[in-house]
């Protein structure tokens, strides 16, 4: 009988230990992946509500940042240990284990291109989240007061009447200018430092121009805000905080009162950036960012999706009743500050900003609405003028998000208090003037 040679017998017991480890990891895997497998979808489910309902506790970035790692990687192995279980009950170990090679590796092919992404498009690394804000009650569509907290990745405060900003006396100091600040998520500032909002700046700007008066701001903008709720609002703050001025941004979407913006026929076609995870994805990860805006233009390219010019004109028909609505609400606002002794508030139709500077003619309504508002006795200005300083700038928050960065806030700041000293509105030394004085 012929001796085994060495080598074979080498091979042979190579080839035995490697089954016995092979046996021990698909014993492991197959208890791990039967636990997870049946507490997997659970785990998913409890995550995605506690993600949801527990934003009042994630109150910093690093907070904010383990839950999402966690909700994440628990999405992650519930889906793995789900995708296994078929396999494992076949007791096919090997189908399981190129499973998960496979999905390791897709999982380090993301991340490095969200680092690529990051690193070659250092814009999209800046994306803002408009989730996080903790301090938001619906109720009202304020703030709730005095509180603290995040939202689209910037410290967010509100002071004792709901509204963003540091806390002012309700009844106002003598020797102070108080502005009251009127608008959507332009005027709040969504991703903006507070401080490089429009509305502080146009305080900080009149403090360095008057330094011997005090100026005090209260910024009654809020995200989503149309015509008609500033009005409300108007009506609400002017007895309750007794404002000088009322500086009033128009931005280009205020007409759509009474209609959503997308025709729910084709809603479709914006359920990608609408719904709650995938925006909440999008706002943190690059990549997905660079997704959607493929999406999107990949949807214009074809004619699936109407440009944003025809979404206006559609709601801006003369005929029809956004276009009477948003007229009658500037109207009302006129009246509200007539009849309460104040000077009329000073409106600017907010120019829209691109990537590269102001945007052509300051956006599809720019021009409609300066003239709409002339028609009704509201003459409203533009920050054309300082916009056109900035052609070629990068003006907005990111490449996904259109709203103004602090570049664009302070053209906005610095249009108002040009139109504020022209007409004026104050004296030499920064006092309201009377209400028959402004030219």
């Amino acid at each position: 009988m012929t001796a085994e040679p060495p080598a074979a017998r080498a091979t042979g017991a190579g080839r035995e230990r490697a089954t016995r480890l092979a046996g021990r990891v698909e014993r492991v895997h197959r208890r791990v992946a039967l636990g997870l497998g049946a507490c997997g979808v659970p785990v998913v489910l409890l995550a995605g509500l506690a993600r949801s309902r527990l934003h009042g506790l994630l109150d910093t970035w690093w907070t904010q940042a383990l839950f999402d790692t966690t909700f994440l990687l628990a999405l992650y192995v519930g889906a793995l240990a789900l995708v296994g279980l078929p396999w494992l009950a076949r007791a096919d170990a090997r189908r399981y284990l190129g499973a998960v090679t496979l999905s390791a590796s897709v999982l380090s092919l993301l991340a490095l291109g969200e680092v690529g992404v990051r690193a070659f498009r250092p814009t999209e690394a800046r994306l803002r989240g408009q989730a996080g804000a903790t301090i938001l009650t619906q109720s009202d569509q304020r703030l709730a007061p005095n509180r603290e907290g995040q939202a689209g990745g910037v410290p967010l405060r509100s002071n004792r009447f709901g509204l963003r900003g540091p806390d002012v006396p309700a009844e106002k100091p003598p020797g102070t200018t108080r502005i009251l600040a009127l608008g959507d998520s332009y005027t709040f500032g969504s991703g903006v430092l507070e401080e490089r909002t429009w509305p502080f700046r146009v305080a900080a700007l009149l403090r360095e121009r008057f330094p011997g008066r005090a100026f005090d701001v209260l910024n009654a903008g809020h995200d989503g805000f149309s015509a008609a709720d500033e009005r409300r609002e108007l009506e609400h703050f002017l007895p309750l905080v007794d404002p000088d001025l009322v500086l009033v941004g128009a931005c280009q979407n205020d007409h759509w009162i009474h209609a959503p913006p997308y025709d729910a026929r084709r809603r479709w076609r914006y359920a990608l950036v609408g719904d709650d995870l995938a925006a909440g994805a999008m706002h943190r990860s690059a990549m997905c960012a660079v997704a959607a805006l493929a999406y999107d233009k990949c949807l214009l390219s074809l004619g699936l999706r109407d440009t944003q010019a025809a979404v206006h004109e559609a709601l801006a028909d003369a005929e029809g009743e956004n276009w009477r609505a948003f007229l009658a609400a500037h109207g009302a606002m006129q009246e509200l500050a007539a009849r309460a002794g104040k000077l009329p508030p000073l409106v600017q139709v907010l120019a829209n900003v691109t990537r590269r500077g102001p945007a052509p003619d300051g956006g599809p309504m720019h021009a409609r609405y300066l003239e709409g508002l002339a028609a009704i006795g509201v003459r409203a200005h533009t920050a054309l003028e300082e916009l056109a300083a900035l052609e070629g700038e990068y003006l907005v928050l990111n490449d996904w998000d259109p709203h103004p960065n602090d570049k664009g806030h302070d053209a906005y700041a610095r249009a108002f208090v040009r139109e504020l000293l022209a007409r004026g509105y104050l004296d030499e030394r920064g006092a309201p003037r009377a209400p028959s004085r402004p030219r």
